[in-house]
């Protein structure tokens, strides 16, 4: 603000007094104290009646907060049973509800029932499998039989363990999780292998199903609920289940997350009146360490205490083998089982020849992480039983089931009335009222571990303790010839065969069943009677189920259901064929229930989309693509029989059948494998039905395109396999000779009549465009020359463009990135200044274009005002590119482009006047940002940079990839091109560089340990979920340079290596690991920004008390860095110093723990949109801004942390840190611009000589800072290194920037001004955390724009240009001159180079305003030249290099929090060293530098200190304690509650020695300058000040509050306005407050009181009268005419320059402590 400005305030305040004194009286030291009140008093306290009295002033409108819903349908309960769950309630067993009630979380679950302690894990004897105990570990002990009962007697339901982390055994229940999440802990998960996180039941199978034969016992009936809500939240890891239960009776489950099952995500048998809704399900787990054997052993180990005692000492002899004893087999049993675990869970690893360890990983370790049982899905209603029986056996009982707004990510089962694991088709009554809508199945990945059915000859199974089969291949040498087979046997089933020969208990032997064959076998290798009673039958798994392969949907009897908007995608199993060794079968006989028609051949390496079988219902809008079966069939859809089935709109693409095998493998295939069939739809069976709902005879909107297979269903009326509707883009692969190729390569070697190779590829017909086919789903080879195959939508010839149809789209356009504000829209890169015909690049002149709003229908564009007709594209504005919005109103008249039409829905609007000159005119809405604008397919995007920076109006080609915006063309000739059907169908291949993908890791689970080998290279990047353990402290020095060159005196740290790399830097070669190391965008354009960074969800990191920091060069290096990064980028899009990129992936559900975080130049931990993490036991410390910092993060817990002190010693300003970030375009300057001499007004530098100088600079800064060595005086580089020592290094040793914290919460980045980001920003808890040792020490910089643009002036990383340093004289803008310095130089230099402009991603944010690069070049600020930087600049103060709002040291900072919740929390040794603000701006009541209000951040910021500020945020602060807040220049605060907040002090609020202009009485300063000062004020000290609305803060009955020693210069208690003399608050302290001192303002011991006598103006009288009137008038239309200026100069440009000069603030305006 000028001082006019300053002038008009004063003057209008003084008119509102009801006189004007007149005295001579001399003012002194004393009276200025009385005056304003500053007398060494107590700061003011308001009593009780004080907050009456400004209470009654106010009201609480928040009627709706203590409404409830009486009528809440989705309830199914009216309990007022409320009960609360936490960690406590399930540290030792299943948490069971047998009461109605509602039942809520309060933090994360974690089951780890009756877990070992850490004390008994470090004991040298400890076995995480020790059986010989009464309290065996993860296994109900046995004084917790009476309530989970069965486990030492074998009979009962908890037989097998904890088969629940809670069960529901009432009716009328609610879970409500909260927010929160249930799961295992990963050793729970490994060592309880079934288990379900609820079960809605006392059991998990009905009676006589399931694997034990005694779970049921009189004192446990069935119970099986009704009216179960499941509700808000997230149920993760376990082993079997997330829900499952039996007859469950009116079930809802509502916004819940289901992920990280083995088996499926929620199963319920027999169930009807189920609701499922806005929830997703999925993914899967697909990386489960061990096979289903180890669930086995797991089981055995309760028995083996009773087989140790009564038979341990009886010997047992296996043929061919020498005797050993029952102990002695179970000794090694137990020793494998703790092999696994210790390398699962320990990472411990075992010599490659150890015979034990070989068999134990042969036993039990997964090679695959697949689940190797019989089938996987998502969701799966059965019938009344268990669901392992045939598909289509168990179908009563499941009814009215419901599915609405669910998002399921790997597999849905509904079956009937009985068991899902038996064959299909088994069970299918009874299941009925089914409904999906807007649901996706996703990522079911099969490779089933094919066993065997061993039976007499009466067909009797041979049976293990649990069910499971005898593993023939495992335990025997060979079973083609049984007459000849040995006994090998496995630790596992040799302990089975003593229990079958010593024990005789039924309730021990469960579901034991042998033969005297086989015992003749097994102990005297005598295989005679073996063999003739040896009978096998193939297609089952381990526990002799129904297998099935990969299926995405089944249905298995469900009547009355309706589907819409379903899609099911990558399905894919890759099973290899069925073993031969059952011989050949048509039929699989596991359960005896499989049908011919249905289980045909070899079930488990088949892939379907999805299954039907009895089923009635409707399919509408059913998309099913990506279904691959590497060696079975392959279907998008199956009906089988007795199904009457509606469809329409039914979409299969990219089917795969037999993908893995050659023809070789086709021609021998015999019963039980067939010919791999690949089908879009088939129905099979007589009594199928598929009609369409829309009366289409020929059913033609049911398609397939690209099915293929070695055989095909076809639409023949007589055909075996009956295809319905139509199918484009079908092969047969298996036709005569014609054979493919996989990848190029070929997969078979046909010979001639002679013999030699001839190798085929089968071809195929494909057309350039749609001009010939028919309309709908298409695919298109637009240009041989790229090759690569689309797909597209067809409409009366044209060729409709929808990026929502494929990513390989992007192959066909010169360039393409995704807009940062909304990655649905596709762009050309920033570089690519295009029009729509050159970016497409099979367009060329006669190419005609139209467009498709909805992506349906290509029209052209009929706009009278436009008609841009069969030349139509679509545009989006400018700002989806660049980094600023154009707001300016009456947009058609500044840019034709805005004359357009918009077709984009989302369109930002306002409201324009009819006639802009008239303030009552009629509006009509006008579009300001839009992303598909009907526009001139030839019109180009501007390539000036300029246009970019100032938000001019100019258009990008865009190509919307959500359904709408896409853009049709029509070539002149159209061309039919003959491909290999490889070609085609490689364009479902995934391609690795397209990384905007989500990150699909979620379904992995890994335990890694991390050792200083891990980060030699770079960031460590965590993409996948699972625990990281810290095995050694880790120093981060990325990509160092060897020793050996660091001794070479000539040995440049800043220069480019051979390679045209930098040291500590990503190489170019790693930009697929480190995108943007090459580039100008990308997460890592500015180097490594994190030592690890975690992408994804579902992530502990295990310091395991160790450390992570930066080496010291590395440190001063890599200027830009967090040690722990809870992203894959350090901004969200559009935020920070870069471009980071369109690929976003934020952390959830993360878990940082014990250890040490150290050095780092930034953060320790950083993290934006986290959600659901917690960060316990760490220590922070030497960090340069932060130890913890979190934008737009929900539920977010700090515990038991020792965080700062802050790094006190950092050594360079933030200049190095552009300096260093700016290296690889320093390169790319002197590669491209080296030789061009720049125009400064006084030299003629070449570029290549600015960038040696800076490099030079660095240099020698380098070496002062590592290596203890400067130039001497003499030295002929001594001059530059005073130089380098003036732009780099950081005298104070406190950070130089906007500001410093221990914690900050912000609702965005923190740069901003406190209060301005306060979005998406809750539940944050801090616990027992220390902060202590915060230093600030502000360099405060100017934020310069156009007065006539308003758009700051900035350089490559949204920093500021430092004025002061180059000019020579900055406060007198009318004379200085350029004098520039070698950063400065440097950024001049670009801006100069026209030939730059067009290279915007170089650029960023670069720009200056032509009359500033005038002066550069001329020398000439004046108004004669032009450049006239008096009126041209606008010049604001309270900044710093970066252009952030400047807000000093603060101990925690909290915006925008809702619900927070901090109990005890200690702040201390909170220090500003930062001095006073600079006064070339003149007076100011708050900085215009970020969004700052007056009520909040009044004048100058950067001096200040706080211990804990909260602005809008509501929330419980409980035991808070601060001690030791100082600012040398400013006020100091303890805890400071701005504006907007609800908090309630609860317990201990203390808050000691707070102290605020520190320095002025020391270093006698006098101090009258700040009495009136709005810039720099008199320091304020306050203990507990709430700076908003007295009733924002409340204090709880046994709470204490209290402030002591406490000192400042001004009173804690003013009256505040925010929006006006009606909106008003008083500030002021609450609290008792003990030696709390407002001090005399300090007079220099010069102040001499004769002169200021002498000097001193009489105050008098004036009278009002006419003249004085006229006067005041005059001096109104002046202030009214300075505010026109300054505050809307946009609209001043007309002025007259000469007039307005006089207004402008001079070099005189300083402080006098700066003059």
């Amino acid at each position: 603000m000028s001082s006019i400005m300053n002038i008009c305030f004063w003057a209008l305040i003084g008119l509102t007094s009801a006189k004007i004194s007149r005295s001579n009286h001399k003012i002194s030291v004393s009276d200025l104290s009385n005056i304003h009140g500053f007398i060494e008093e107590p700061l003011h306290k308001l009593e009780d009646d004080d907050y009456d009295a400004y209470d009654a002033g106010t009201s609480n409108d928040d009627d709706d907060a203590d409404q409830t819903d009486d009528d809440d349908s989705s309830s199914p309960t009216s309990s007022t049973n409320i009960v609360y769950i936490s960690n406590a309630d399930v540290q030792s067993g299943t948490y069971r509800i047998t009461e109605p009630g509602t039942y809520i979380l309060t933090e994360d679950l974690t089951f780890n029932f009756n877990a070992p302690t850490e004390a008994e894990k470090s004991e040298e004897t400890w076995s995480p499998n020790d059986y010989d105990t009464d309290n065996m570990a993860w296994f109900p002990s046995i004084e917790q039989q009476t309530e989970y009962d069965g486990l030492f007697t074998y009979s009962g339901l908890y037989s097998l363990g904890f088969f629940a982390g809670v069960t529901v055994e009432s009716d009328d229940v609610i879970i409500d999780l909260a927010g929160h999440r249930m799961q295992m802990a990963y050793e729970f998960y490994l060592q309880q292998r079934f288990f379900s996180l609820i079960e809605l039941g006392n059991r998990q199978f009905i009676t006589g199903q399931g694997v034990m034969s005694s779970f049921d016992t009189d004192d446990s009936p069935e119970i099986y609920p009704s009216g179960v809500l499941i509700k808000n939240g997230l149920l993760g890891l376990s082993s079997h289940h997330a829900v499952h239960g039996n007859n469950v009776q009116s079930l809802t489950i509502e916004d819940v997350t289901m992920h990280n099952f083995d088996v499926a995500g929620f199963a319920c048998n027999g169930c009807s009146n189920v609701a499922l809704s806005d929830s997703v399900i999925g993914p899967q787990n697909t990386n489960i360490p061990v096979l289903g054997r180890y669930t086995h052993a797991r089981a055995f180990l309760p028995r083996l205490r009773d087989l140790a005692d009564n038979y341990g000492s009886e010997p047992i002899r296996f043929a061919a083998r020498a005797t050993t004893t029952v102990q002695g087999l179970i000794d090694r049993f137990v020793n494998q089982m703790d092999m696994v675990y210790n390398h699962i869970i320990n990472s411990q690893e075992y010599a490659e020849d150890d015979e034990e360890w070989i068999a134990a990983q042969r036993l039990f370790i997964n090679p695959t992480g697949a689940l190797d049982g019989g089938s996987s899905y998502g969701i799966l209603f059965n019938g009344q039983g268990s669901a392992t029986s045939a598909i289509g056996h168990s179908i009563g009982g499941t009814s009215e089931i419901t599915l609405s707004n669910v998002e399921i990510q790997d597999g849905i089962l509904f079956n009937g009335q009985g068991s899902a694991t038996s064959a299909i088709g088994h069970s299918i009554g009874g299941t009925s009222e089914i409904t999906m809508s807007n649901v996706e199945i996703q990522g079911i990945y099969a490779n089933p571990l094919e066993k065997f059915k061993v039976t007499d000859n009466a067909g009797n199974p041979i049976k293990l303790l649990f069910g499971d089969t005898l593993d023939v291949d495992a335990v025997f040498d060979q079973v083609i010839d049984a007459s000849r087979s040995k006994y090998l046997g496995d630790a596992y089933t040799d302990l089975v065969f003593a229990v079958d020969k010593y024990v005789d208990s039924s309730f021990y032997l469960n579901t034991l069943k042998m033969t005297d064959g086989l015992r003749e076998l097994v102990f005297h290798n005598d295989a005679t009677t073996f063999s003739q009673e040896f009978n096998l039958y193939g297609s089952t798994d381990i526990q002799l189920q129904s297998t099935k392969g990969a299926i995405g949907v089944r249905i298995d009897g469900v009547q009355n259901f309706k589907f819409e908007q379903l899609t099911i995608h990558n399905i894919e199993n890759w099973g290899i064929k069925g073993s031969s060794l059952a011989g050949e079968y048509a039929v699989p006989q596991i359960t005896g229930n499989e049908q011919p028609d249905i289980q045909y051949g070899y079930t488990s390496n088949r892939a379907q989309g999805l299954m039907i079988v009895s089923g009635v219902g409707v399919l509408n809008n059913v998309e099913i693509y990506d279904v691959n079966s590497h060696s079975g069939s392959a279907h998008g859809a199956v009906v089988y029989d007795d199904s009457n089935i509606g469809a329409t709109n039914i979409r299969i693409r990219n089917i795969q059948a037999g993908s893995a095998m050659t023809q070789y493998n086709i021609d021998g295939l015999t019963l039980p494998n067939i010919v791999p069939m690949a089908c879009s739809i088939e129905l099979r069976g007589e009594s199928s039905l598929v009609y369409s709902t829309v009366d289409r005879d020929d059913l033609g909107d049911l398609s397939g395109h690209f099915i293929v297979g070695y055989d095909l269903c076809s639409d023949d009326v007589d055909a075996t396999y009956k295809r319905v509707g139509q199918c484009q883009w079908c092969y047969d692969k298996n036709a005569g000779t014609d054979l493919d190729t996989n990848g190029g390569v070929l997969i078979a070697k046909p010979r001639d009549d002679e013999g030699d190779v001839v190798a085929f590829r089968q071809q195929i017909e494909i057309a350039s465009d749609c001009t010939e086919l028919d309309d709908g789903l298409q695919y298109i080879l637009p240009d041989p020359s790229i090759g690569t195959v689309i797909p597209v939508m067809c409409d009366n010839g044209w060729t409709m463009l929808n990026g929502a149809l494929t990513p390989n789209i992007y192959d066909y356009f010169t360039s393409y990135s995704l807009s940062h504000r909304d990655t649905t829209l596709i762009l050309p890169n920033t570089d690519d200044h295009t029009s729509w015909r050159d970016w497409f690049i099979p367009a060329d002149d006669d190419t005609l274009f139209r467009v498709a709003e909805d992506c349906t229908q290509c029209l052209a564009d009929d706009n009278p005002d436009t008609l841009w007709g069969d030349n139509t594209a679509y545009y989006a504005t400018g700002d989806y590119l660049c980094f600023y919005i154009r707001k300016t109103l009456n947009l058609c008249s500044v840019s034709d482009v805005y004359c357009n039409v918009c077709d984009d829905p989302d369109a930002k609007l306002y409201d324009q006047a009819y006639d802009p000159d008239d303030p009552e005119s009629d509006t009509y809405p006008m579009w300001q940002q839009c992303k598909a604008v009907r526009f001139n397919a030839d019109a180009r995007s501007d390539a000036d940079h300029y246009m970019c920076t100032h938000r001019e109006p100019f258009v990008w080609p865009s190509l919307g990839s959500d359904g709408t915006g896409c853009t049709c063309y029509k070539p002149a000739t159209t061309t039919t091109y003959t491909i290999s059907l490889s070609q085609a169908v490689g364009q479902f291949e995934s391609k690795e560089n397209l990384d905007f993908h989500e990150l699909e890791a979620d379904s992995e689970y890994l335990y890694v340990e991390l050792t200083q080998q891990d980060f030699l290279e770079g960031t460590y990047r965590i993409t996948q979920p699972g625990t990281y353990v810290l095995a050694e402290d880790i120093v981060f020095d990325f990509n160092a340079p060897p020793a050996e060159l660091q001794q070479d005196v000539n040995w440049s740290p800043n220069d480019f290596t051979e390679d045209g790399d930098v040291w500590w830097w990503p190489r170019k070669d790693q930009e697929d690991a480190y995108p943007g190391a090459s580039t100008f965008y990308n997460p890592f354009t500015l180097g490594y920004f994190a030592g690890i960074s975690v992408e994804t969800s579902d992530v502990i990191l295990d310091l395991n008390g160790h450390s992570l920091e930066m080496s010291p060069a590395f440190y001063l290096q890599q200027r830009f860095f967090s040690l722990i990064e809870l992203a894959n980028r350090p901004f969200a899009p559009g935020k920070g110093a870069a471009n980071w990129g369109w690929i976003e992936r934020y952390a959830t559900n993360v878990i940082v723990q014990n250890g040490q975080l150290g050095l780092s130049s930034h953060h320790c931990i950083h993290g934006n949109f986290l959600n659901n993490v917690l960060i316990s036991n760490v220590q922070m410390s030497q960090f340069d801004v932060a130890g913890f910092g979190c934008g737009q993060c929900i539920k977010v817990e700090l515990r038991d942390l020792d965080v700062g002190p802050q790094h006190q010693t950092i050594p360079v300003l933030g200049r190095y840190t552009h300096a260093r970030a700016a290296l690889p375009r320093l390169q790319y300057l002197t590669e491209n611009y080296g030789d061009w001499q720049v125009p400064f007004w006084d030299r003629t530098p070449t570029i290549s000589s600015l960038v040696e100088r800076l490099i030079n600079q660095m240099d020698m800064t380098y070496h002062y800072v590592i290596n203890g060595v400067e130039p001497a005086e003499d030295d002929e580089d001594y001059a530059e290194w005073l130089e380098a020592k003036k732009l780099f290094i950081n005298e104070a040793g406190y950070q130089d920037a906007s500001a410093s914290y221990g914690l900050v919460f912000a609702g965005g980045a923190a740069v901003s001004a406190i209060g301005t980001r306060i979005e998406n920003e809750g539940d944050i808890t801090i616990n027992n955390v220390n902060v202590h040792g915060m230093r600030s020490h502000v360099k405060e910089k100017y934020k310069v724009y156009g007065a006539a643009t308003t758009v700051t002036m900035r350089g490559f990383f949204r920093d500021t240009f430092d004025w002061e340093a180059m000019t020579d004289n900055f406060a007198d803008l009318e004379t200085a001159k350029y004098i520039g310095n070698a950063w400065e130089d440097i950024m001049m230099a670009v801006v100069l180079n026209d030939d730059i402009s067009a290279e915007w991603s170089f650029l960023y944010t670069t720009q200056i305003e032509q009359y500033v690069k005038d002066w550069v070049m001329t020398g000439d600020g004046s108004e004669a030249t032009g450049s006239d930087l008096v009126h041209n600049l606008d010049v604001h103060c309270g900044t710093d290099i970066q252009v952030h709002s400047v807000k000093g040291a603060i101990g925690v900072r909290v915006d925008g929090a809702d619900n927070l919740d901090i109990n005890g929390l200690t702040i201390s040794d909170v220090v500003s060293t930062t001095e006073l603000g600079l006064m070339t701006c003149g007076e100011y009541d708050a900085p215009a530098i970020a969004g700052e209000e007056v009520y909040i951040q009044p004048g100058y910021n950067g001096h200040r200190a706080h211990g804990l500020t909260v602005v809008y945020t509501n929330g419980v602060l409980a035991n808070v304690n601060i001690d030791g807040v100082q600012s040398d220049y400013g006020s100091a605060y303890g805890l400071r509650v701005f504006d907007g907040c609800d908090i309630e002090l609860q317990g201990d609020i203390t808050v000691n020695n707070i102290n605020a202009g520190m320095i002025f009485e020391p270093s006698d300063i006098d101090m009258r300058f700040m009495m009136k000062s709005l810039t720099n004020p008199l320091p304020q000290a306050c203990g507990i000040y709430v700076y908003s609305d007295p009733d924002d803060v409340s204090q709880a009955d046994e709470s204490n509050v209290l402030s002591t020693n406490v000192f400042g210069y001004r009173e804690c208690e003013e009256t505040v306005t925010r929006n006006g003399p009606d909106d008003q608050f008083l500030a002021q302290t609450i609290g008792d407050c003990d030696n709390c001192v407002v001090k005399p303002v300090y007079v220099s011991a010069d102040y001499d009181s004769e002169e200021d006598e002498d000097a001193a103006p009489a105050v008098t009288m004036i009278p009002v009268s006419p003249t004085v009137i006229a006067i005041l008038v005059a001096f109104c239309i002046m202030c009214i005419y300075a505010i026109f200026k300054y505050k809307y100069p946009s609209l001043y440009e007309n002025i007259s320059k000469s007039t307005s000069k006089s207004f402008s603030f001079t070099s005189d305006e300083h402080t006098p402590l700066l003059t």
